[in-house]
């Protein structure tokens, strides 16, 4: 038996001119080489890759990669007045390099701008900053500070573009 295998890599190796090492014998007797049989899995490791992306994006799941998404550590903060508190708004996946942040104070369901245009602006001009990645530290709280507190990022090089999450700042006296 290993005479006829030799043989036949023999004589597959001069009339295909290619190395006995690299041949590759399938059902029904059809000679393949291994490269050629390596490049038709890629293919097809290619065509079910770009049917999975298809799918996902066409029944709205799309890979983080592509998507601004933010957290926070706390949805509901408590602070003592005159004391500083941090609300955390933190992008955990965003491919643009300059996204657009703004944040919002939400009372009586009317909002107003407390960062925007890469200033802080409004109620806490003077008191807060922005700090990496977007979180907003405010020095000296006082019970007007009390609200909603909303976090907006834009990415316009994601596909999907904008996150928001929601933060409710509750302001004790002393």
């Amino acid at each position: 038996m290993a005479t006829s295998t030799s043989f036949l890599s023999r004589s597959l190796f001069l009339s295909f001119r290619v190395p006995p090492s690299s041949l590759y014998l399938l059902r029904g007797g059809e000679r393949v080489c291994k490269r050629e049989r390596q490049m038709r899995r890629c293919k097809m490791a290619i065509v079910r890759l770009i049917a999975c992306c298809v799918l996902c994006i066409s029944l709205g799941h799309i890979p983080s990669s592509l998507a601004v998404i933010l957290r926070t550590t706390d949805k509901i903060v408590w602070a003592n007045e005159f004391e500083p508190v941090e609300l955390t708004c933190l992008i955990e996946s965003i491919s643009t390099n300059n996204p657009r942040i703004e944040w919002k104070k939400i009372r009586n369901g009317i909002p107003s701008y407390v960062y925007f245009q890469r200033k802080i602006a409004g109620d806490l001009e003077n008191r807060a900053q922005l700090r990496e990645p977007a979180n907003i530290l405010i020095f000296n709280t006082t019970r007007s500070d009390t609200a909603e507190y909303r976090c907006e990022v834009a990415a316009i090089d994601d596909q999907r573009d904008f996150d928001e999450i929601l933060i409710r700042l509750a302001v004790r006296g002393v």
